[in-house]
């Protein structure tokens, strides 16, 4: 049985502003993590097609959605009485 070669994790070069992470230096997406306290899979996600760390890839996504759940208020009373079990 042959032995398998370890795996090399992929370098980006860092050209963001981003207090922890010095310029120009070549990081893996753990060591960004740790640095930056976001997800891997989200940096995973960010630096796919790219060979640079830039700003926009270390910023947190809002939490904002394109519409809200409830319009109006009639539709929060209603969704109040809809989750009520039937007796």
């Amino acid at each position: 049985m042959r032995a398998r070669k370890p795996k090399k994790l992929r370098e980006w070069v860092n050209c963001s502003s981003h207090k922890d992470l010095k310029k120009h230096l070549l990081y893996t997406v753990p060591e960004i993590a740790e640095a930056t306290l976001l997800p891997q899979s989200s940096l995973y996600a960010a630096l796919k097609y790219s060979d640079v760390i830039l700003d926009k890839h270390l910023q947190r996504r809002e939490k904002d959605y394109a519409w809200p759940q409830f319009e109006t208020e009639a539709h929060k009373r209603s969704a109040v009485f809809l989750s009520k079990p039937i007796l």
